[in-house]
């Protein structure tokens, strides 16, 4: 047992006294801390309290309908960019509980999908308007309101 113990030793001590060891480790450590670094946290998806409790929701309402149809269009090659400005819209009209909902079931059912929040896609979706204000920016204050914006 001592002379395979000191054989061991005798390795380690070869392959640690090696520069081409310690490039190894440091990339193998840079590599470990970028993945870390870049992998979106569970707890983004992670439902949190609503406001005023969700008073404001009523009894019969669910987002589910809302979210899938944010979700077509953010998956979809060829909508028309009326049908996401009706989006929204309507989005616009919800009160703020709704609007939390909304949001919040988004990212439960298709945010931990590819990852990307309903906030990302709104704010990285592609929408090219003509005449008046940008009907994205009232969707992402009120987000950045509630502190959605993640």
């Amino acid at each position: 047992m001592k002379v395979a113990w000191e054989t061991f030793k005798k390795i380690l001590g070869k392959i640690t006294s090696s520069q081409y060891f310690w490039y190894a480790v440091f990339i193998g450590l840079a590599y470990y801390a970028y993945t870390r670094l870049t992998k979106p946290k569970e707890d983004y998806f992670l439902e949190k309290p609503f406001p005023n409790n969700g008073a404001d929701i009523p009894s019969n309402w669910s987002p589910d309908s809302l979210a899938e149809q944010f979700n077509e269009y953010f998956t979809s090659w060829f909508t028309a960019a009326e049908t996401y400005i009706t989006l929204l819209t309507k989005s616009q009209a919800l009160t703020d509980g709704q609007f939390f909902a909304l949001v919040q079931t988004y990212n439960a059912k298709f945010g931990k999908v590819d990852k990307k929040t309903f906030y990302t896609r709104v704010k990285n979706s592609i929408l090219i308007v003509f005449i008046g204000d940008n009907p994205k920016q009232p969707v992402l204050d009120r987000m950045i309101r509630l502190k959605l914006n993640y």
